[in-house]
């Protein structure tokens, strides 16, 4: 089984992510694997910021809600649509 949490705009990252670590609030649930994704409006600067943490996801949306990018530790994928 995996696990997901979705958030917003990186609003308590970090807590997020503790959840699912030693002693966290989803510890006893067995999971396989999880992942938090941060979904989070394309910057201004056109720049999408890079992400240093293993289970870290964001997605980048356009003002009308269209994913844009998608960014990970593992590297950067663009949408075009």
């Amino acid at each position: 089984m995996w696990g997901f949490e979705l958030l917003r705009d990186g609003d308590r990252v970090g807590e997020h992510l503790n959840r699912f670590g030693p002693g966290g609030r989803y510890t006893e649930l067995a999971l396989k694997d999880y992942r938090v994704i941060d979904f989070q409006p394309v910057p201004e600067s056109g720049r999408f910021a890079s992400v240093d943490r293993e289970k870290l996801v964001r997605v980048y949306m356009t003002n009308d809600m269209r994913p844009a990018a998608i960014v990970s530790k593992r590297g950067r994928t663009e949408l075009r649509h």
